[in-house]
């Protein structure tokens, strides 16, 4: 076996661990490094505001020449940015929760969706060229299902929108969240090029679907409708005021 060979194999097999291994345990000891400065950092903005305190009270005419105002605002922007890499943190987290979940379990499906731009934006393309407007309703009711397949569902759906837009002169996505009595509603716009004919009938054939994406494009967008249908979805794609339309009626009764 060639050199060449084996190195390739090595590689696949420690490609292979990512998900269910390697991410997990980065994101283990990351978090306890990071919740400890995120506690010093509380207990040193605490313990600056009470020498704060004391010197004015004890020490008046020292305050002045102290640069106490730009030590705070130093602590402050260190607190913020602790704050804002927790948060990063947690998205990542998140995403490798729902994808080791294969068990069902109570979503809220905004909550999902948002999570999802959220750790879309790790990709720059799509961070920093796409604009995004979100109208969620928190409120959804939960469905039972499996958050690794509506995680990667809702991934692949906006990878596949993000790829599409990549020559468009503008570059936007907007998704609304709504329901009614029986289904959760998710209406996803964008102005890329037309849809093929193909993804509407992917989303209103009712029982088996008889075709599969190798007999037309076998991108991240044409496998999220079909993983969408397979797990009971309906739904319809039109244009609408030259925009894209895709609007999923998720069953929750």
């Amino acid at each position: 076996m060639e050199k060449s060979t084996l190195i390739a194999a090595l590689k696949e097999q420690f490609a292979a661990t990512f998900n269910d291994e390697l991410i997990p345990g980065i994101l283990h000891n990351f978090a306890n490094p990071l919740n400890g400065i995120m506690g010093r950092v509380k207990l040193l903005s605490r313990r600056h505001e009470e020498v704060c305190r004391s010197l004015a009270t004890r020490y008046p005419e020292l305050v002045d020449d102290l640069p106490l105002e730009k030590i705070t605002r130093d602590i402050d922007s260190i607190a913020k940015e602790a704050d804002r890499f927790w948060s990063l943190f947690k998205d990542v987290a998140q995403k490798f929760t729902y994808l080791s979940s294969e068990a069902e379990e109570s979503l809220n499906l905004s909550q999902l969706i948002a999570q999802e731009i959220r750790f879309g934006d790790f990709y720059l393309n799509f961070k920093h060229e796409v604009k995004k407007e979100l109208l969620l309703d928190e409120n959804l009711p939960e469905i039972k299902s499996s958050p690794a397949a509506y995680s990667l569902g809702f991934f692949a759906l906006l990878m596949g929108i993000g790829k599409r837009l990549k020559d468009s002169p503008q570059k936007e996505i907007s998704i609304t969240t709504s329901h009614n009595d029986t289904h959760i509603i998710i209406t996803v716009r964008d102005n890329a090029p037309p849809y093929p004919p193909i993804y509407g009938e992917i989303l209103t054939t009712k029982g088996e679907i008889g075709f599969s994406p190798q007999d037309y494009e076998e991108g991240p967008l044409m496998l999220a409708l079909l993983l969408f249908r397979k797990m009971g979805v309906f739904g319809e794609v039109l244009s609408v005021d030259g925009k894209n339309e895709i609007t999923l009626f998720v069953p929750y009764r």
